[in-house]
């Protein structure tokens, strides 16, 4: 991260001193040379980027790194009238703060939108660009990587939707659509006019493709040397329209990206690059054959159906999650990328249950020690002071953060603890996150002989190893 230019307290001040030795450390330690188990990873590439990609995990500097996260935001997607950056509903700075220190997040999916970048055909509105830069400042002052997520929901503005400007489009498709929408949003993925407007998408490599990939080389140029900008999502959730699910992963989705990929690495050759499968994937392995880039992190989407429509978790699938996941990590070492959740979330009437649902979900990705976003802030920071503890704990949950060594974790949500195995040389430390809302910063720590540990802020600890050795170590709320 980069230290804004402001006064902090002291519970700030240490984390970004935490962050600033890792920077000095790195830096001394590789010095100018490019090393063959990083790969052109010079200072230059630190400055522009502090995190990557090395055997299909992220680092930053010399550290493992788990992101977890949330979408930010559902209110990003549209124009509203009452806000005061017209693109960004009401998310202000205080609300990263929330994120951050309340949640535990460490990292923002944030939405950003062709249809307000390229309102006109070949004119961009970098008025709305340098708001966007504004969020993505606010999320840097607290700490949160930002990776920007080109949004598409029905593909466009032109059906009072999101991703594809109006002028992509025959208006009559617009038109149509609206005199038989349906009021469950997604079934409207089977709108004669949507279908059209994707194939129209999906065939015009010669003209929108020219300009998607333009508007992507256009803010990828304006974040490449924002080293709290880590990467950036080609397309969220590609429907296939027409296309049946292999041809179009492989004639559509595969070109798409290459194109949009090499545009972007023209003008930030150091950014990590992020794609996901079709949407119908979310079950199934991906088609994709292997980008020709390097320095990827793959992030598919999963919802539970049942879950999604609102309806109570009656019997663990934790083991079918399992599955599920591995099979992506699987898809995700194919690409010789990272793996990041890129969406998943509960928000029906019966938050108990889906406190469950949740906590088997995220227990999996736990297990593989893989990122994950929710979905989305704007759920969470409305009703976060009317939510069952149990949602909260489920959600809110502890994670080693940043470490040197090997860790593997297990989290508890109902008892709100996290038991560490921590392999350690003398002088390895780690960042072990504890919201604040489950952890109130109030803690029974066991902690071996040979590991010191001390609060950093309202959220974090910092263990570190004073000696060689295996340990084990639990953090539980004071009840």
């Amino acid at each position: 991260m980069t230290l804004p230019q402001k006064t902090y307290n002291i519970t700030y001040i240490k984390v970004k001193r935490f962050f600033l030795v890792i920077t000095f450390i790195f830096i001394f330690a590789c010095g100018t040379k490019t090393t063959t188990s990083r790969k052109n990873y010079t200072i230059r590439h630190f400055k522009a980027s502090p995190v990557y990609v090395e055997n299909n995990e992220l680092f930053v500097g010399s550290y493992h790194l788990l992101l977890r996260g949330a979408n930010v935001s559902e209110s990003f997607k549209y124009r509203r009238k009452d806000s005061y950056d017209t693109f960004f509903g009401k998310v202000t700075e205080e609300d990263m703060r929330d994120l951050r220190e309340n949640w535990g997040f460490n990292f923002a999916r944030m939405i950003f939108e062709w249809y307000a970048f390229e309102p006109t055909e070949g004119v961009w509105d970098y008025t709305y660009l340098k708001n966007y830069a504004k969020r993505v400042s606010w999320a840097a002052e607290n700490n949160i990587f930002v990776w920007v997520d080109m949004h598409m929901d029905l593909y466009g503005e032109g059906f009072k939707a999101n991703g594809a400007p109006a002028w992509t489009c025959n208006s009559q498709y617009y038109i149509d659509a609206r005199k038989h929408w349906l009021p469950e949003w997604w079934m409207n993925y089977a709108q004669p006019g949507i279908i059209a407007c994707y194939d129209h998408l999906w065939t015009s490599r010669d003209y929108l493709w020219k300009h998607f990939a333009m508007t992507w080389q256009k803010a990828a140029e304006y974040f490449s040397n924002n080293p709290d900008v880590i990467g950036f999502e080609f397309l969220n959730e590609p429907f296939p329209g027409s296309f049946g699910n292999t041809t179009f992963e492989k004639e559509v989705l595969y070109p798409l990206y290459v194109t949009v990929g090499r545009a972007i690495r023209k003008v930030a050759p150091f950014k990590i690059l992020i794609f996901e499968p079709s949407v119908l994937r979310q079950e199934l392995p991906t088609d994709l054959s292997p980008l020709p880039f390097d320095q990827l992190i793959y992030a598919p989407h999963y919802y539970d159906q049942s879950v999604h429509e609102g309806q109570s978790y009656k019997r663990s699938k934790k083991g079918e999650y399992l599955g599920v996941m591995e099979a992506k990590l699987g898809d995700a070492k194919y690409q010789n990328a990272a793996f990041v959740l890129g969406e998943f979330g509960a928000w029906g009437p019966d938050l108990v249950s889906h406190a469950w649902y949740l906590d088997d979900l995220l227990s999996v990705l736990d297990c593989l020690k893989a990122g994950s976003a929710f979905w989305d802030s704007d759920f969470l920071l409305k009703y976060e002071k009317s939510f069952p503890p149990e949602f909260i704990h489920s959600v809110a949950r502890a994670y080693p953060e940043m470490w040197k060594g090997n860790i593997s974790f297990s989290y508890d949500y109902k008892k709100v603890s996290i038991g560490i195995n921590w392999e350690a040389q003398k002088g390895d430390d780690a960042l072990i996150t504890l919201p604040y809302l489950s952890f109130q910063q109030s803690v029974t720590a066991e902690v071996p002989e040979g590991v010191k540990w001390e609060w950093l802020n309202k959220y974090q600890v910092r263990i570190e190893a004073e000696k060689r050795g295996e340990f084990k170590i639990k953090f539980s709320k004071n009840r």
